[in-house]
C-alpha cells in the first residue's frame, strides 16, 4: 500500500497497512482496533493516565474558570467553568523527527536511531 498524494491515511487505510504488515486479516485488526478504542474511552471517562510507550502518554490538565466574549456578539460575556481536558503527548523521538524535517534542530538534540526502513509506503529513515 502506498501513501496517497496528500500524505494522509484514513483509519481504513491505516488498519489495512497494519494488517498487511502483521500478516493478520483485516477483520482481526479491526476487532483489535475496536477494543483499543474502548479501553482508551474508558481511560478518558475515568481520567486514568495511559502510558503507551513509543506512541505517547495520555494525561489530564485542569483549565481554570474563565470569562470569554459572547460568540454571538450580544455583548454579554460567557463564563466557562473549570474543566478537565485530556491531552495525548507524543514521545520525544517523534517530536525530534518533526524538528529534523522542519530544519529546526533543538540545541540539545539526542541522536536519532540510524535505521533504514524500506517498505511499501516508501519511508526511508536514515
Amino acid at each position: 500500500m502506498k501513501l496517497n498524494s496528500s500524505n494522509k491515511l484514513s483509519q481504513v487505510e491505516f488498519l489495512h497497512l497494519v494488517a498487511k504488515r502483521a500478516n493478520f486479516t483485516q477483520s482481526d485488526i479491526t476487532y483489535v482496533w475496536k477494543i483499543i478504542e474502548e479501553v482508551f474511552q474508558e481511560c478518558v471517562e475515568t481520567q486514568t493516565e495511559l502510558h503507551l510507550g513509543s506512541l505517547g502518554h495520555l494525561h489530564y490538565t485542569t483549565t481554570k474558570e474563565r470569562t470569554l466574549p459572547d460568540p454571538n456578539n450580544s455583548g454579554k460575556p460567557i463564563t466557562r467553568p473549570e474543566s478537565i481536558r485530556p491531552i495525548l503527548s507524543l514521545p520525544m523521538f517523534i517530536k525530534q523527527i518533526v524538528r529534523v524535517r522542519n530544519g529546526a534542530l533543538p540545541w540539545k538534540q539526542k541522536k536519532l536511531p540510524n535505521v533504514e526502513v524500506e517498505d511499501d509506503i516508501g519511508i526511508d529513515i536514515k
